[in-house]
């Protein structure tokens, strides 16, 4: 996941009052080089709240570029 998406995801939990974090937030912030490294950034949620948050974000996302 790209630092972009993961910020708007981020938002989308966060204001459904689901606590969530970014993993490898800062290093690729620091250095975008190392994402393919690391994965990209991860999206943090608990374990409790992985189905409601799948289910958010699953709802679908339109890239700006195809509308």
């Amino acid at each position: 996941m790209t630092l972009p998406e993961a910020l708007l995801a981020r938002s989308i939990l966060e204001s459904a009052g689901i606590e969530c974090f970014l993993g490898d937030q800062n290093i690729i912030r620091m250095d975008w080089f190392l994402s393919n490294a690391l994965g990209g950034v991860k999206l943090r949620v608990r374990e409790e709240d992985v189905a409601e948050a799948d289910a958010l974000l699953g709802q679908g996302w339109v890239n700006a570029s195809e509308v």
